[in-house]
């Protein structure tokens, strides 16, 4: 496993290839924008624009996540123009995944309403089915549980690294934060590509 030094070197360099940080973040800064007035502009009790823009927000950010976990695999090329990169980005999204994200987040959700300890054991569990959109790419066949089991198992161990890597970004968040969002634009990429770099390192042992 590459230290977490190794692994934000590697993000960075990879979010600079073709500028894909680009295809990556504007959109993600722009559906967020959405989200946000959406949330200022409808009334109260009317949240499906905001339901319906978050989901949106959603898929896109795990197409991103599939799409550089393939060039990091070197399935992929990352290609030259903006259009051309959120093209392949939403290429990159299949059937599979989408239903292991719905399921994994289903079964979150779930964990989450246990009365007192819910939200902490929802925590532990998004750690442990962090792997499994992953799988979904690399094990076409299985079943949306079977990549969760597999993601539980490959996640035994390194879930507080990537808890670690995760509180490692948090001073990047709160300089975005000042910036109104706009760091955002590479933060997200950065942050995603640092995360498909630690799958891709588990995966790689797992094989």
């Amino acid at each position: 496993m590459k230290t977490r030094i190794e692994i934000k070197e590697q993000a960075r360099a990879l979010i600079k290839r073709n500028q894909i940080w680009k295809a990556i973040g504007l959109p993600n800064l722009i559906l967020s924008l959405i989200v946000f007035v959406t949330i200022l502009l409808m009334p109260e009790h009317y949240h499906l624009p905001v339901y319906i823009f978050a989901f949106i927000a959603a898929f896109y950010e795990l197409a991103a996540q599939i799409y550089l976990y393939k060039v990091v695999k070197n399935e992929i090329e990352i290609a030259e123009g903006f259009s051309n990169q959120v093209k392949d980005i939403l290429n990159c999204l299949t059937k599979e995944n989408i239903y292991t994200f719905l399921v994994s987040n289903a079964l979150i959700f779930c964990w989450a309403l246990i009365p007192f300890a819910g939200a902490f054991i929802a925590l532990v569990k998004s750690y442990s089915y962090s792997l499994s959109i992953f799988y979904s790419n690399d094990y076409k066949t299985n079943s949306s549980i079977q990549n969760i089991t597999k993601s539980r198992i490959g996640m035994n161990g390194n879930k507080m690294a990537l808890f670690i890597q995760h509180l490692s970004f948090f001073g990047w968040e709160i300089l975005s934060f000042f910036t109104m969002g706009i760091l955002s634009v590479w933060l997200q990429p950065y942050i995603i590509a640092s995360e498909v770099i630690f799958m891709d390192n588990i995966t790689k042992e797992d094989k």
